[in-house]
């Protein structure tokens, strides 16, 4: 997620300072937004492999009679307010990926990418 976050501000900073045309411009950000979707894609897949494989860890668990010795992520207390820690890489490519899209909106109502 770091790399990630370099790699856009990079590219954010670039189309800053670049005097590239137009086109270039909307393509870089179409392929940000296209690369955002596919981590959010892949965030969302992996979230639901996890649960799944927690769930059969939950049920051999029970079957074995150790449930009372496994941790699943099931907090008790004060930390239990706290969102799960699978959901911070759907959130942030959810983020990102509808930034680059406004952005992309932007540019071409306002007509900055068409000129």
């Amino acid at each position: 997620m770091n790399a990630y976050s370099v790699i856009c501000a990079g590219v954010l900073a670039l189309l800053q300072s670049v005097q590239a045309s137009d086109l270039i411009r909307i393509a870089l950000l179409f392929f940000m937004t296209l690369f955002s979707l596919i981590g959010l894609l892949t965030s969302l897949r992996l979230k639901g492999e996890l649960e799944e494989c927690l769930a059969k860890i939950e049920a051999m668990s029970v079957q074995a009679r150790v449930n009372d010795f496994v941790a699943l992520g099931q907090l008790e207390g004060r930390s239990s307010r706290y969102p799960r820690f699978r959901w911070i890489f759907p959130i942030f490519y959810s983020m990102t990926t509808v930034g680059f899209i406004t952005l992309i909106v932007y540019r071409l109502v306002t007509g900055e990418a068409i000129k």
